[in-house]
């Protein structure tokens, strides 16, 4: 296994062993950050009390305790690990929100006296971006901390470093040690070896990553290793994998898209509050109505500023159409028409001449699509202008927005030709791409809230 420690000049190899267990992201992934049940595919009561969004906020997220053990050919557990998470439940994968420590114990049960030399807790984040039978993993992150050595003396007492457990020097009986981690929010690389799988300088430590047909990995274990004296003694290793998830926050909205969530209002439009949206490129919707009629329509497609949002809650969106031609602008601006997919992509690359690390996968999914409606406001059916409001509603399982070297997970909205009875598009390409990031935590400020009306 290639390690690269976050302060070494050069990597150096170990001999741990290599998981590539996929995580049950369904499992857990609703308690990763939010603290809330609600269903994210429920649409609310369109009502004067339409609900805010639940805080995504793990200040005063429950704890619970994940125990792992190793058993004697007796079946008795004498190598015992117990380890501290914000996982929904014990038999849940423990789960890591940034900040919080990679915190626990160790219990090691002797019933007879043993030649142990030392117990050593080890905390690794490794990459493996190759075929299922390629190159070892690399090792962005690693902390090791002896938690006993031999030259410590009898563990459970307090005697001089000399002074061994028995009189030949062995361990017996029943220890505990504690453990308290806090992993970094970056790793440093100074090494030019591998510059084309991670870049020399600061990185922000990635989030874990395994999906079914990828073989990019991005995972983190914690392993105690009991090593024995003595030649023909074998050593003894094991642990378990956990989640792990940086924390991120978008910036503030703008202050008139702050108020109306806090009055509970309408969101005021691109033309009222200028600095709340993002205005792309006009794009123009050209095809054919009906077999006869050929139709331009120009679409003004605009998002809600900052271009990050938090996962589990909405992206707001506004379409501006118009044309001299009436008839089509009245059966394109149908809200059932525009198509606008929220996207996910994931990137990776070959390793040293492997074969590609997105083999027979996937790397482009469509996570979600908008929905449109009218606005209450009246319209002239004369004027050659049509508005429509939207909203995408975002998963919470979804993972935050990352670059880790050669390895990235990103979003993006797309603008696909527009969909109706009658309409053929003259092209099936999209019309228009936007980078968006996601993110962890809710922006400082009301929460965000749903305005997709029951009857859309």
């Amino acid at each position: 296994m290639t390690e690269l420690a976050p302060d070494a000049i050069s990597p150096t190899v170990a001999g741990g062993r290599v998981f590539t267990l996929a995580l049950n992201l369904d499992r857990s992934a609703g308690s990763e950050v939010a603290s809330g049940r609600e269903s994210i595919s429920d649409l609310p009561a369109y009502t004067a009390t339409s609900p805010t969004l639940p805080t995504h906020s793990s200040r005063h997220r429950r704890r619970v305790k994940h125990v792992f053990a190793s058993k004697d050919h007796k079946g008795e557990a004498w190598l015992v690990l117990t380890l501290q998470s914000s996982a929904s439940s014990p038999k849940s994968v423990p789960m890591i929100i940034g900040g919080e420590p990679v915190s626990g114990q160790v219990d090691l049960k002797l019933q007879k006296p043993q030649s142990i030399q030392s117990v050593v807790l080890v905390i690794k984040g490794s990459l493996q971006c190759t075929s299922a039978n390629g190159s070892q993993p690399i090792v962005f992150y690693k902390h090791q901390e002896t938690l006993w050595d031999n030259i410590m003396g009898d563990p459970g007492s307090s005697s001089t470093p000399s002074s061994p457990t028995t009189p030949d020097g062995k361990l017996q009986g029943n220890h505990r040690w504690s453990f308290s981690k806090v992993l970094p929010t970056s790793v440093t690389f100074d090494t030019h070896r591998l510059k084309d799988i991670i870049p020399t300088g600061s990185v922000p430590l990635p989030p874990n990553f395994s999906e079914n047909g990828s073989y990019s990995i991005i995972r983190y274990d914690v392993d105690v290793k009991v090593k024995r004296s003595g030649f023909f003694h074998r050593d003894e290793e094991f642990g378990t994998m956990f989640q792990y998830t940086p924390r991120s926050k978008p910036a503030s909205a703008s202050l008139l898209r702050q108020t109306a969530y806090r009055e509970n209002t309408p969101l005021l439009g691109p033309a009222i509050d200028s600095l709340g949206w993002k205005i792309f490129p006009r794009v123009v919707v050209q095809g054919t109505l009906f077999n006869v009629m050929k139709v331009d329509v120009a679409c003004s497609f605009a998002l809600a500023t900052p271009l990050a949002y938090t996962r589990g809650s909405v992206i707001p969106c506004a379409m501006t159409l118009q044309s001299e031609n009436l008839q089509a602008l009245d059966v394109l601006s149908s809200p059932q028409c525009p198509t606008v997919h929220f996207v996910r992509e994931i990137q990776g690359d070959d390793y040293q001449g492997e074969a590609p690390c997105m083999e027979g996968w996937e790397a482009t999914r469509i996570f979600a699509e908008a929905r449109w409606w009218k606005p209450n406001s009246s319209e002239n059916p004369e004027c050659n202008r049509r508005e429509l409001q939207g909203e995408i509603s975002l998963p919470r399982e979804l993972k935050p927005s990352f670059s880790f070297g050669i390895f990235y997970l990103k979003y993006r909205i797309e603008l696909h030709p527009f969909k109706a009875p009658g309409f053929v598009p003259a092209t099936e390409g999209v019309l228009l791409r936007a980078n968006v990031d996601i993110m962890t935590d809710h922006a400082d400020g009301p929460r965000p809230r749903r305005y997709l009306p029951p009857d859309y």
